[in-house]
């Protein structure tokens, strides 16, 4: 790559981690549009790169959790013994798939998530008696590691409603521990890109820069910004995303 174009896949970068920080959403869904619309890769590389990319953020935003103790360093290894195997499953599964298949999958994804930037959040009051349906727990994790791995997401879409609505976990603790959660599910999931040559390293290292950097500004900027209006805004851009990429796909 030349340095200009690596400054410009940093620039991208920043401002995906700037977005994602903000919204509290996972970098990988900005990462694989971005990708596959505007630098026309093949979805599978796009999807390991933001494997890579989500593995490599996710440590920073799990080591600021672990210190202000809201992780349940408990409840993520066994729920993580659960994901892991979903997500080597997903990221074997990925290699024989169409990536039309992967694109309407992605495409449904994004729009589901534009859907909920636009209405807000439903987060569930969790009541007193503590933690429930472990073993419902466990297996929807199998699949959120499944999605985690097939569309080079970070899973927390997924992950903090199956804490929180179905096992009665605090919203506050199920970031926390699917933040904990991430690296490893995303560390698990990429290892059949790299056996197949799907992962560009090259192209992820500038994105992992540049989405750190955006991470710690968001950080800051996100007191300052109505999150509100800035919430309806990035549905309409995820509206516009999500269609393309169900047209790219069939």
């Amino acid at each position: 790559m030349t340095p200009l174009f690596t400054l410009l896949i940093i620039g991208l970068g920043l401002g995906i981690g700037t977005f994602a920080s903000m919204l509290g959403i996972g970098g990988g869904l900005l990462i694989v549009p971005t990708l596959t619309l505007i630098l026309h890769y093949p979805i599978k590389h796009a999807i390991a790169i933001s494997l890579i990319g989500v593995s490599a953020t996710s440590l920073m935003a799990a080591s600021n959790y672990l210190k202000a103790g809201l992780v349940d360093v408990e409840l993520g290894i066994t729920l993580e013994s659960s994901t892991i195997l979903g997500a080597l499953a997903g990221g074997i599964v990925s290699g024989h798939i169409n990536s039309q298949i992967l694109y309407l999958l992605f495409s449904i994804l994004v729009l589901y998530t534009a859907y909920v930037m636009w209405v807000g959040k439903k987060v569930k009051e969790v009541r007193a008696e503590g933690y429930q349906h472990y073993t419902e727990g466990i297996g929807a994790s199998f699949f959120a590691g499944m999605a985690s791995a097939l569309l080079g997401i970070g899973g927390g879409v997924l992950k903090v409603p199956i804490m929180n609505i179905l096992m009665n976990v605090p919203v506050r603790i199920a970031v926390a521990t699917s933040s904990f959660m991430i690296g490893m599910t995303a560390v698990t999931g990429v290892f059949p890109y790299i056996e197949r040559g799907e992962a560009n390293f090259l192209m992820a290292a500038p994105i992992v820069i540049g989405t750190l950097i955006g991470a710690f500004i968001g950080s800051k900027l996100m007191r300052k910004v109505p999150t509100v209006i800035l919430r309806k805004i990035f549905a309409i851009i995820l509206l516009l995303v999500g269609i393309r990429m169900f047209l790219k796909g069939i």
